[in-house]
């Protein structure tokens, strides 16, 4: 017997899973609109356990915000299957943080990598004019896009957004 594919499409919320193994965080989600509201509370409530200051926090999660929601609305164009809500091929986004020490300075950063398997319009340029990305860029010390799809693959598959925030001190030990 040959191999089989079974692909599940899901119209609502599942139950998103997240990890925290040695200061790297991760979590995938489908890509709807609601799970850019999951991204902001889980991620949230890592940085909290992190103790990271508050205003690094507000940037941290509105720059993963933005990449985030780029994803949903852009890397996968909605089709109607009939009788189903709208299907996004296989639509997920991921979001992966990790927890950078600088030992020798008393600080730390963040490393944040947002992707997704989908595809640029390929008539469409590859820009940083977007409002999102503009924000993202000036919350963060660095970040980049890198895309994949139609003629420009990456690996993995689709746009991958990287940034690396600004170095924040680390929480004072009792």
């Amino acid at each position: 017997m040959g191999d089989r594919l079974v692909v599940a499409v899901m119209c609502g919320p599942v139950e998103p899973r997240d990890t925290d193994l040695d200061g790297r965080w991760f979590l995938m989600l489908p890509a709807r609109p609601w799970a850019a509201e999951v991204f902001r509370s889980r991620l949230g409530i890592w940085l909290e356990e992190l103790a990271w200051p508050v205003d690094q926090f507000v940037a941290v999660v509105t720059a993963v915000n933005e990449a985030v929601t780029n994803s949903i609305e852009h890397a996968y164009p909605p089709r109607e299957v009939a009788g189903a809500c709208p299907v996004d091929d296989e639509g997920v986004v991921s979001v992966e943080a990790t927890l950078l020490s600088l030992v020798d300075s008393g600080t730390r950063r963040l490393w944040l990598v947002v992707h997704d398997g989908g595809s640029w319009d390929p008539l469409g340029e590859v820009t940083m004019q977007g409002t999102g990305l503009r924000v993202a860029r000036e919350l963060m010390d660095e970040l980049s896009v890198h895309r994949g799809g139609f003629d420009a693959p990456v690996e993995p598959p689709g746009t991958v957004v990287s940034m690396l925030t600004p170095a924040v001190p680390r929480p004072a030990v009792d």
